[in-house]
């Protein structure tokens, strides 16, 4: 046998294993594929009952005070008052009224009880004026004992009425009268609601054609046995603007 049919009778051993070879590009990424269907949705389940309500907590400690506000003027409900009393307790000889509508004397209240400040007395025992400084309503009340003498026939009644800034105050009217010359006296009073501006100034005149007596009955006279006031005069206000 030749060497040529020697080598086809042999057999070869394996060799060693060789070296990996690097890793290769990873391929193109798949269509992603479709989407399942939904499951359906599990069920609620029913609300519990609602517990019992706890018992109520221990109250809290209180807050510190806040800090005050600015103090702001009241409006004009508050209790703001503003009066006078003067009286006089002299005997006053009033001249008469000139004509229709013009005062006469104005009687003259020497003696003042109190007047807050924004109710002038100072000339009230001077020319019998009393002078307002704020604007309202005003209620005004005034008393007198007075007599005409002598008396004339057929007899005429006597009268005062209230004047502001020298004006008659319409409705303010108000008389008396004396019957007999024995007469020491007649005792009338009046009540008005006025309306006053600021700066007004009211005073109560003689009404009639004639001079009217004030008379002030002096204390063991005519069975009294304490001096009378000849006139009063009382002003208030209860609303002012």
């Amino acid at each position: 046998m030749n060497n040529h049919d020697k080598r086809h009778d042999c057999k070869c051993c394996p060799g060693p294993t060789g070296h990996t070879g690097p890793q290769g590009v990873p391929g193109m990424q798949g269509p992603q594929g479709l989407q399942g269907v939904p499951g359906i949705d599990g069920r609620n389940g029913q609300d519990g009952a609602m517990g019992l309500q706890g018992p109520q907590g221990n109250p809290g400690e209180q807050g510190l005070q806040g800090i005050p506000g600015d103090c702001i003027e009241c409006p004009c409900e508050c209790d703001e008052r503003e009066f006078a009393q003067v009286y006089s307790q002299l005997d006053q000889v009033l001249t008469a009224s000139p004509g229709i509508n013009a005062a006469g004397g104005a009687i003259l209240f020497e003696t003042a009880i109190f007047a807050t400040p924004n109710i002038d007395v100072t000339n009230a025992g001077v020319n019998g004026e009393i002078k307002v400084l704020k604007a309202g309503w005003y209620t005004v009340e005034q008393e007198v004992c007075a007599n005409l003498n002598p008396l004339s026939e057929p007899l005429i009644a006597w009268g005062l009425a209230l004047f502001r800034n020298g004006a008659l105050v319409p409705g303010t009217m108000f008389v008396d009268m004396t019957l007999s010359p024995v007469q020491q006296a007649n005792n009338t009073s009046e009540f008005f609601v006025v309306f006053l501006n600021a700066g007004d100034v009211v005073s109560l005149h003689n009404m009639t054609t004639q001079n009217l007596n004030l008379n002030a009955i002096a204390a063991g006279t005519f069975g009294i046995n304490a001096q009378s006031n000849s006139a009063s005069f009382r002003i208030a206000s209860f609303k002012l603007v």
